[in-house]
């Protein structure tokens, strides 16, 4: 989540007050009359399914271990929900791993007769490295059935316990978590929630073995389903939640053990890190990769050039791997033999050229933008998942990212591009803004259109930054023509194109274009002494991708972009436009985007059309979602609008 958004998210240390109490919970297996009868969820009646009760229970002893009991029940109210019976439960299968036990799972059918899930129905299946995920298929399940499910996990990671999300993708009833902590562990609450809690409560008890510690237990009502949308960073940035992060532990008789202190120290202890600032400023671990590169350094060359050869050379010479991370494997000569690696490995290796060529690379940290928010207050470790590399020479810096060959300076891999990152310096860590350049596409057509509906004639396409990214990486994978036939007039796929020629291909730091001529049949519609014809073969945007009426959560674009479609149309002999269509101009609100509409004669008799827009910020709040989306479908209009020609 971009720093900007902060302001969305309640995190306070942890000091709730009391609200008040009510209890909402049914036991297991006692779903009143009502929500059996139930055929529609009032707060939302176009739900399919809808969460009745959620309820987690978080529980640290003083050992160390960590368990987490959760109990949920769903109604499903219509036939399009009947996936929902295919539930599944995720946990971590790395080094931290948990510990799953005593599932449970039972369907109530309307009539109230109860029927336990086998095991049979139950499969383990690998997400990644560090997730798996337990399947639950429900057989037979019926409309106005109720699920209900229940398991425990096990972990000794302390360090963060177990995150808690009221909200889900469906309508959530009601949901509650409940925490109890020794007085030994200090946590940070981190609380992302829009509005009030229903229930927040804490009291004092002792746990087993007479040691004192809180119990706090917060609960929200009728929460309206979350829903993926187009330009989102991680809905879990959105969602409502309260996640934990250890501070300090304060054991009687010990001395305090501060786990959160500064950002200095966390800078510290990365440096000191066999896995992190040992493989970038310790030859001994990239010997081989200097050996490899160095013979591609002149004496005096300008620290902009040296930069750019590293992180050519390493995006080169090792492929990406697709996964995020901040600590290495192993060592980068290791990543370097292999010819491949993780985000850390590639980035940390472009850092250690540099730092061996006498430049300053600093580490940047970051999440990316599915992994979830940061919180610059605090300086905990887990909340980053990724690494890039930020070059420091005179007054300028330069930002590197190995993971795509075809990134120049100063651009990154789109997930990187969160907002903000944060720089491992031990003398001056800092938050730096992460910004894309402008991305932009151009189309300048020179076309003829004849009495048969057919266009012919040339076109240009100009692409930059991360829109030239893009292009060069499907070049990389298949034929020009091919790729070509893919990306120009895809409602047309009768084109014809030849000719074609590309330049900028290999120069990553300039634009991408294309020339070619194209012919394309069934352009223009002929009826009687009419021919209907739709001069703009393509755009940016040809569809509006927000189709949801409201949004309550931000927009959030990966980079400025701008596009300008200008096409110098012949008209057929004999044959004039009935009327032009009319200019349009729109500006939103605060110079954020702007799209322009001109259709006109030329001096000769031909017609030009020219449409031009561009958003020049990436967040757009919530509030502003309605302008954005009326923005973008007066841009899809226009794209379709069609000219009327008649025969004179």
């Amino acid at each position: 989540m971009p720093l900007q958004n902060a302001l969305f998210s309640c995190i306070l240390i942890c000091a709730p007050a009391l609200l008040f109490s009510q209890n909402r919970v049914e036991k297991w297996g006692n779903i009143p009359e009502s929500d059996l009868k139930m055929t529609v969820y009032k707060p939302d009646s176009s739900a399919a399914v809808v969460v009745l009760q959620d309820v987690g229970k978080i529980s640290l002893k003083v050992t160390g271990t960590v368990s987490f009991y959760r109990s949920r029940r769903i109604k499903v109210l219509d036939a399009s929900a009947f996936d929902e019976g295919n539930l599944m439960i995720t946990y971590r299968a790395s080094k931290s791993a948990d510990e799953l036990r005593d599932l449970d799972v039972q369907v109530t059918t309307p009539d109230g007769v109860k029927t336990k899930v086998k095991s049979d129905n139950v499969f383990t299946e690998k997400l990644s490295r560090r997730w798996s995920a337990k399947k639950i298929f429900i057989p037979n399940l019926q409309k106005g059935a109720v699920i209900e499910y229940r398991y425990e996990m096990r972990s000794e990671d302390m360090l963060t316990l177990y995150d808690w999300y009221f909200q889900d993708e469906i309508p959530v009833r009601w949901s509650e978590v409940e925490v109890t902590i020794p007085e030994y562990y200090d946590y940070i609450f981190l609380r992302n929630i829009p509005r009030a809690f229903d229930v927040e409560e804490r009291s004092n008890g002792l746990q087993s073995g007479g040691v004192p510690g809180t119990v706090t237990r917060w609960g929200l009502a009728d929460l309206p389903a979350l829903k993926e949308e187009p330009y989102t960073t991680s809905v879990d940035d959105y969602r409502s939640s309260i996640k934990f992060q250890l501070r300090t532990v304060i054991i009687p008789g010990r001395t305090p053990e501060t786990i959160i202190s500064d950002w200095k120290e966390l800078a510290k202890e990365l440096d000191e890190n066999d896995y992190f600032g040992v493989q970038y400023q310790k030859s001994g671990k990239f010997d081989k990769l200097w050996d490899a590169f160095k013979g591609n350094l002149v004496p005096g060359e300008a620290p902009e050039i040296t930069a750019a050869k590293a992180l050519e050379f390493v995006s080169t010479q090792l492929k990406w791997d697709g996964s995020y991370r901040v600590f290495t494997d192993n060592n980068l000569d290791d990543a370097f033999e292999k010819k491949t690696g993780s985000s850390a490995d590639l980035n940390l290796s472009v850092a250690a050229l540099l730092h061996k060529a006498g430049l300053k690379a600093t580490p940047l940290l970051l999440s990316t933008r599915s992994n979830g928010q940061m919180y610059p207050e605090y300086p905990f470790l887990s909340q980053f998942n990724s690494v890039v590399v930020l070059v420091q020479h005179g007054e300028k810096s330069t930002i590197l990212d190995a993971t795509n060959p075809f990134l120049p300076i100063n651009q990154l891999n789109s997930a990187h591009y969160h907002g903000a990152a944060w720089m491992v310096d031990t003398k001056t860590p800092e938050w730096v803004d992460i910004t894309a350049p402008e991305a932009s596409q151009t189309w300048y057509g020179k076309m003829q259109l004849n009495e048969e509906g057919e266009m012919f004639g040339s076109f240009q396409i100009q692409t930059s930054n991360r829109t030239a990214v893009e292009w060069r990486n499907k070049l990389n994978d298949a034929k020009q023509e091919a790729f070509l036939q893919k990306e120009f007039a895809v409602s047309h796929p009768e084109t014809k194109l030849d000719s074609i020629q590309f330049s900028g291909i290999d120069d990553l730091n300039q634009p991408l274009s294309v020339k070619f001529k194209c012919r394309v049949p069934g352009a223009g519609s002929v009826v009687n002494d009419f021919i209907y014809c739709q001069p703009i073969l393509d755009f940016f945007i040809l569809e509006s991708p927000f189709k949801s009426l409201t949004r309550s959560f931000p927009v959030e674009f990966i980079t400025p972009f701008k596009a300008q479609y200008i096409i110098d149309l012949k008209l057929p002999p004999g044959y004039a436009v009935e009327e032009l269509p009319e200019a349009a101009r729109v500006n939103l609100t605060n110079n954020a985007g702007k799209m322009t509409f001109s259709c006109s004669k030329t001096a000769n008799g031909d017609i030009q059309v020219m449409l031009k827009m561009n958003i020049a910020k990436t967040i757009f709040a919530s509030e502003d979602y309605g302008a954005l989306r009326q923005f973008f479908e007066l841009i899809v209009e226009k794209t379709q609008l069609q000219l009327v020609l008649k025969k004179t």
